[in-house]
């Protein structure tokens, strides 16, 4: 399901390989974001690109060896390293809880997508990434984000998208950056926890979905909340993404 958006994301990566900037060199190689297959229908998390952290051990455990991997440029083998990375993290298991609570566990399955699927240097902060990538010096640069990010939502089909990465809201909110991404407000689900509801849309790649946007979920811990805010709000998620558009 995924493969559009990964033979999209080689084509990319082959044609500007030697770009330092965005895939690193020799055993300081970064891959990029080859996304595993998604499951339709479920809760597709937004965030602003991937952690280079444990991409090579993920690697290495389907014996692509810790250095400049025998899967360079294989996007399934890449795509299989990045979904057991996705089993590994802490950060992943706790937006599963998040969904499961919203859908009170009924097979509501959960992916992940990055507005840039490029990794950068390990410690490099959010407001340094993006800084990075509004000068990365590739013709299209933005352009090509913006079709890999459609290419990817179209193939999920979610439930809705969720966007707990506040820098990831303002990137696409930002003038000029991603012009053909609009969005309509639909209201406030939450006012504790700043939980607003929206509708997004690419029109020149016929996307339209729901959009959720949390600003207390960046970087915050589940526990940090009480149970009873938690299930207010994931109560008034649910009856949000059940209404018909």
């Amino acid at each position: 399901m995924n493969r559009k958006y990964n033979e999209q994301l080689l084509k990319f990566y082959n044609d500007n390989r030697q770009n330092t900037h965005l895939f690193g060199t020799g055993d300081h190689w970064r891959p990029p974001l080859f996304c595993p297959d998604f499951r339709r229908g479920g809760i597709l998390y937004i965030g602003i690109n991937p952690s280079t952290g444990g991409i090579k051990d993920a690697i290495a455990a389907i014996g692509g060896g810790r250095k400049r991997p025998l899967y360079d440029g294989d996007a399934d083998k890449l795509a299989e390293a990045q979904n057991n990375l996705y089993d590994r993290y802490a950060f992943f298991k706790k937006r599963k809880k998040h969904a499961d609570d919203c859908f009170n566990q009924d097979a509501c399955n959960i992916a992940h997508l990055d507005i840039y699927p490029f990794r950068l240097s390990k410690g490099t902060g959010q407001a340094s990434a993006v800084d990075l990538f509004k000068k990365i010096s590739i013709d299209g640069f933005h352009e090509s984000c913006e079709r890999l990010f459609s290419t990817a939502i179209k193939a999920h089909k979610p439930k809705f998208v969720w966007l707990a990465n506040f820098g990831a809201w303002n990137q696409l909110n930002e003038r000029g950056v991603f012009p053909g991404i609009k969005f309509e407000e639909k209201g406030c689900l939450d006012r504790d926890l700043k939980i607003t509801a929206w509708i997004m849309k690419i029109k020149k790649y016929n996307v339209e979905t729901k959009l959720i946007v949390s600003k207390q979920l960046s970087g915050r811990p589940y526990y940090s909340v009480r149970p009873d805010q938690w299930k207010k709000a994931h109560d008034a998620i649910r009856d949000w993404a059940k209404q018909a558009d």
